[in-house]
Protein backbone atom coordinates (compact mmCIF):
# COMPACT_ATOMS: atom_id res chain seq x y z
CA UNK A 1 0.00 0.00 0.00
CA UNK A 2 2.69 2.40 0.85
CA UNK A 3 4.28 1.40 -2.67
CA UNK A 4 1.18 2.81 -3.83
CA UNK A 5 1.00 5.82 -2.41
CA UNK A 6 4.52 6.87 -3.46
CA UNK A 7 4.17 6.04 -7.19
CA UNK A 8 0.77 8.07 -6.93
CA UNK A 9 2.67 10.78 -5.22
CA UNK A 10 5.38 10.45 -7.98
CA UNK A 11 3.00 10.53 -10.15
CA UNK A 12 1.64 13.85 -9.18
CA UNK A 13 4.52 15.82 -8.39
CA UNK A 14 5.91 15.00 -12.05
CA UNK A 15 2.27 16.27 -13.78
CA UNK A 16 2.73 19.27 -10.86
CA UNK A 17 6.26 20.21 -11.05
CA UNK A 18 6.35 21.94 -14.45
CA UNK A 19 3.46 24.49 -13.52
CA UNK A 20 5.67 25.05 -10.17
CA UNK A 21 9.05 25.74 -11.74
CA UNK A 22 6.61 28.39 -14.61
CA UNK A 23 4.84 29.94 -11.90
CA UNK A 24 8.21 30.36 -9.92
CA UNK A 25 9.66 31.54 -13.05
CA UNK A 26 6.87 33.98 -13.92
CA UNK A 27 7.33 35.85 -10.67
CA UNK A 28 10.75 35.87 -10.50
CA UNK A 29 10.29 37.30 -14.01
CA UNK A 30 7.31 39.89 -13.33
CA UNK A 31 9.66 41.47 -10.17
CA UNK A 32 12.52 41.92 -12.91
CA UNK A 33 9.96 43.63 -15.42
CA UNK A 34 8.63 45.75 -12.44
CA UNK A 35 11.99 46.71 -10.81
CA UNK A 36 13.63 47.90 -14.46
CA UNK A 37 10.37 49.34 -15.24
CA UNK A 38 10.57 51.41 -11.67
CA UNK A 39 13.87 52.23 -12.03
CA UNK A 40 13.36 53.81 -15.30
CA UNK A 41 10.12 55.39 -14.08
CA UNK A 42 12.29 57.06 -11.18
CA UNK A 43 14.34 58.90 -13.66
CA UNK A 44 11.62 60.08 -15.15
CA UNK A 45 10.21 61.73 -11.95
CA UNK A 46 13.12 63.28 -11.30
CA UNK A 47 13.52 64.70 -14.61
CA UNK A 48 9.86 66.09 -14.81
CA UNK A 49 10.34 67.39 -11.07
CA UNK A 50 13.04 69.70 -11.94
CA UNK A 51 11.35 70.49 -15.24
CA UNK A 52 8.30 72.07 -13.26
CA UNK A 53 10.56 73.59 -11.04
CA UNK A 54 12.34 75.78 -13.72
CA UNK A 55 8.88 76.68 -15.01
CA UNK A 56 8.08 77.63 -11.98
CA UNK A 57 11.32 79.42 -11.75
CA UNK A 58 10.38 81.32 -15.17
CA UNK A 59 7.39 82.38 -13.54
CA UNK A 60 8.48 83.37 -10.22
CA UNK A 61 6.18 80.72 -8.70
CA UNK A 62 8.08 79.11 -6.48
CA UNK A 63 5.30 78.41 -3.47
CA UNK A 64 5.63 76.93 0.04
CA UNK A 65 4.18 74.55 -0.87
CA UNK A 66 5.49 73.53 -4.14
CA UNK A 67 8.81 73.69 -2.09
CA UNK A 68 8.22 71.46 0.26
CA UNK A 69 6.96 68.92 -2.13
CA UNK A 70 10.05 69.30 -4.61
CA UNK A 71 12.70 69.11 -2.09
CA UNK A 72 12.71 65.30 -0.72
CA UNK A 73 12.30 64.08 -4.33
CA UNK A 74 15.64 65.82 -5.16
CA UNK A 75 17.02 64.56 -1.83
CA UNK A 76 16.24 61.24 -2.72
CA UNK A 77 17.53 60.59 -5.89
CA UNK A 78 20.71 59.12 -6.26
CA UNK A 79 20.89 58.64 -9.94
CA UNK A 80 23.36 59.87 -12.73
CA UNK A 81 21.84 63.69 -12.74
CA UNK A 82 21.84 64.09 -8.94
CA UNK A 83 23.83 67.22 -8.09
CA UNK A 84 24.22 68.21 -4.41
CA UNK A 85 24.63 71.20 -4.86
CA UNK A 86 21.42 71.61 -6.19
CA UNK A 87 19.72 70.16 -2.95
CA UNK A 88 21.89 72.73 -1.21
CA UNK A 89 20.12 75.59 -3.33
CA UNK A 90 16.84 74.13 -2.71
CA UNK A 91 17.14 74.47 1.12
CA UNK A 92 18.17 77.93 1.13
CA UNK A 93 15.31 78.76 -1.21
CA UNK A 94 13.11 77.17 1.20
CA UNK A 95 14.11 79.27 3.97
CA UNK A 96 12.99 82.57 1.87
CA UNK A 97 9.26 83.71 2.50
CA UNK A 98 7.38 83.51 -0.22
CA UNK A 99 7.18 87.31 -1.55
CA UNK A 100 10.89 87.59 -0.79
CA UNK A 101 11.47 84.39 -3.09
CA UNK A 102 9.14 85.56 -6.03
CA UNK A 103 10.62 89.46 -6.09
CA UNK A 104 13.83 87.53 -6.39
CA UNK A 105 13.45 85.29 -8.81
CA UNK A 106 11.35 88.16 -10.68
CA UNK A 107 14.47 90.57 -10.81
CA UNK A 108 16.70 87.67 -11.88
CA UNK A 109 14.22 87.03 -14.73
CA UNK A 110 15.43 88.42 -18.38
CA UNK A 111 12.85 90.16 -20.38
CA UNK A 112 13.41 88.09 -23.37
CA UNK A 113 14.06 85.05 -21.73
CA UNK A 114 11.75 81.68 -22.64
CA UNK A 115 12.22 77.82 -22.67
CA UNK A 116 13.07 75.62 -25.56
CA UNK A 117 11.37 72.67 -23.98
CA UNK A 118 11.48 68.94 -25.39
CA UNK A 119 9.96 65.66 -25.55
CA UNK A 120 11.18 62.39 -23.18
CA UNK A 121 10.67 58.65 -23.76
CA UNK A 122 10.51 56.02 -21.77
CA UNK A 123 12.96 53.53 -23.99
CA UNK A 124 13.02 50.57 -21.52
CA UNK A 125 9.13 50.72 -20.73
CA UNK A 126 8.15 50.96 -24.48
CA UNK A 127 10.60 48.55 -25.67
CA UNK A 128 8.60 45.98 -23.37
CA UNK A 129 5.29 46.61 -23.83
CA UNK A 130 4.97 42.77 -24.54
CA UNK A 131 6.57 41.63 -21.63
CA UNK A 132 4.76 43.74 -19.06
CA UNK A 133 1.29 42.38 -19.98
CA UNK A 134 2.55 39.66 -17.45
CA UNK A 135 3.14 41.93 -14.61
CA UNK A 136 -0.39 42.52 -12.61
CA UNK A 137 -3.14 44.61 -13.91
CA UNK A 138 -2.80 47.18 -11.34
CA UNK A 139 0.75 47.88 -12.28
CA UNK A 140 -0.21 47.48 -16.42
CA UNK A 141 -2.67 50.13 -15.58
CA UNK A 142 -1.27 52.55 -13.86
CA UNK A 143 2.13 52.27 -15.98
CA UNK A 144 -0.53 52.83 -18.92
CA UNK A 145 -2.08 56.25 -16.84
CA UNK A 146 1.48 57.48 -17.27
CA UNK A 147 2.65 56.49 -20.53
CA UNK A 148 -0.66 58.65 -22.17
CA UNK A 149 -0.14 61.74 -19.51
CA UNK A 150 4.07 61.68 -20.87
CA UNK A 151 2.68 61.76 -24.29
CA UNK A 152 -0.22 64.53 -24.24
CA UNK A 153 3.40 66.59 -22.36
CA UNK A 154 5.38 65.26 -25.37
CA UNK A 155 2.57 67.17 -27.93
CA UNK A 156 2.39 70.03 -25.93
CA UNK A 157 5.82 70.48 -25.70
CA UNK A 158 6.54 70.00 -29.73
CA UNK A 159 3.90 72.89 -29.55
CA UNK A 160 5.43 75.14 -27.14
CA UNK A 161 8.79 74.50 -29.12
CA UNK A 162 6.96 76.02 -32.34
CA UNK A 163 5.88 79.11 -30.81
CA UNK A 164 9.56 79.13 -29.19
CA UNK A 165 11.14 79.48 -32.28
CA UNK A 166 8.37 81.82 -33.48
CA UNK A 167 9.45 84.78 -30.26
CA UNK A 168 12.33 84.92 -33.14
CA UNK A 169 10.43 86.43 -35.82
CA UNK A 170 11.26 90.27 -36.00
CA UNK A 171 8.18 90.42 -38.50
CA UNK A 172 5.68 89.63 -35.23
CA UNK A 173 5.10 92.83 -33.35
CA UNK A 174 2.74 94.87 -31.50
CA UNK A 175 -0.47 92.54 -30.73
CA UNK A 176 0.28 89.68 -32.28
CA UNK A 177 3.80 89.58 -30.48
CA UNK A 178 1.73 90.03 -27.31
CA UNK A 179 -0.96 87.12 -28.66
CA UNK A 180 2.77 85.11 -29.04
CA UNK A 181 3.76 85.51 -25.81
CA UNK A 182 0.80 84.95 -23.83
CA UNK A 183 0.29 81.70 -25.70
CA UNK A 184 3.48 80.70 -24.99
CA UNK A 185 3.04 81.29 -21.12
CA UNK A 186 -0.17 79.24 -21.56
CA UNK A 187 1.82 76.62 -23.06
CA UNK A 188 4.48 76.44 -20.46
CA UNK A 189 2.13 76.69 -17.45
CA UNK A 190 0.07 73.29 -18.82
CA UNK A 191 3.50 71.67 -19.17
CA UNK A 192 4.33 72.50 -15.61
CA UNK A 193 0.81 71.29 -14.53
CA UNK A 194 1.63 68.23 -16.81
CA UNK A 195 4.53 67.65 -15.30
CA UNK A 196 3.36 67.42 -12.01
CA UNK A 197 0.14 64.90 -12.72
CA UNK A 198 3.40 62.31 -14.17
CA UNK A 199 5.43 62.60 -10.84
CA UNK A 200 2.77 62.25 -8.70
CA UNK A 201 1.55 59.05 -10.81
CA UNK A 202 4.86 57.76 -10.10
CA UNK A 203 5.29 58.27 -6.83
CA UNK A 204 1.94 56.71 -6.51
CA UNK A 205 3.05 53.42 -8.61
CA UNK A 206 6.39 53.71 -7.13
CA UNK A 207 4.79 53.41 -3.20
CA UNK A 208 2.89 50.74 -4.20
CA UNK A 209 5.04 48.14 -6.32
CA UNK A 210 9.04 49.64 -5.13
Amino acid sequence: MDELWFLLLGWLLGILAPGIVYYIHRKYFQKEIIASSLAELKELQHTMAMLAYMIRLYFSDLTDEFMNWLHPIVAEYDGPEARPELIETLARTKELDEETRAHFYTQKRRPSAALSLIEYTLPFIEASSALITSCPIDFQRRLSRIRAHVEIYNQKAANSRTLFYMTFDASIIDNSRQSLNTNLDDEYKYLQDRAEIIVKAISNIRDRYE
